[in-house]
Formats: structure tokens, sequence, C-alpha cells
């Protein structure tokens, strides 16, 4: 199931929506994803953050496109791609002041599943 609603895009892959964490009243922190079109590193990190989602038993998170014009102004001037989890960068990161490419260190240029899975947990914590 995917609906496209403006500059924000909604995955949930494998998993029945009734069955989500927040849905039992589980701390849940909005994962999204912020890319643009033709982000060598898009796929990538899109597919090392469901992979990350799947080992913690999640399926949701929101992408969306810095370059869209309806994208709200508090999430331009990240680099694409980033993951902000509970509004907090995966990395600790801070803003920039426009929108750029974003490599992240190691071998495949974006975050490996296990650190995000670490860093979701982390999160989830903090909102209990």
């Amino acid at each position: 199931m995917i609906s496209l609603l403006s500059a924000q895009r909604y995955f949930l892959f494998g998993r029945d929506r009734a069955k989500l964490p927040q849905d039992v009243g589980m701390a849940y922190p909005r994962i999204q994803l912020l890319v643009f079109d033709g982000c060598p590193l898009a796929d990538a990190a899109r597919s090392s953050l469901q992979t990350a989602l799947e080992s913690l038993g999640l399926s949701e998170f929101e992408e969306i496109d810095l370059l869209d014009p309806a994208t709200p102004e508090q999430l331009r001037g990240w680099g694409s791609p980033t993951i902000l989890i509970g509004e907090e960068d995966l990395t600790g990161n801070e803003k920039g002041n426009a929108v750029g490419c974003r490599v992240y260190d190691g071998q495949t240029g974006v975050p490996d599943p296990e650190f995000i899975a670490q860093q979701i947990r982390r999160v989830e914590r903090k909102l209990r």
C-alpha cells in the first residue's frame, strides 16, 4: 500500500497496517527519508532503512522529496539521503543551508541497517 500526498510518500511493506507498533500503544518515532529525484544513494539508503525496520518488526516510514515546493521549510537544507528519526538526524548532524548530496562514512556511502536499527531503538527508549 503506497499513498501519495504531495511531497510525502508513505511506505508499508510486508506488514498488516493494523499490527504496527504505534497501533498497539508502543512508542514509535516518526521515521523520514529525505531525498531528491536523481540522488545516486537514495535507493541504497531506502533499502538499508527498510532492512533495519524489518529487523525491528516495523514497516512504515515517510519519504520526502527535498526539491518539491510542497516540502515544509523545516525539512529543506538537509543533504540527500538523510534519515530523520523522531525529527533527529540519524548521525546527530545538523541541517545545512542548502540541499546537496550526502555521503555517509563506510563503503556503501549510506548507513548500514544495524546502525539505523540501533538509532531507532535509542529514540524509542527516549519516547517511553
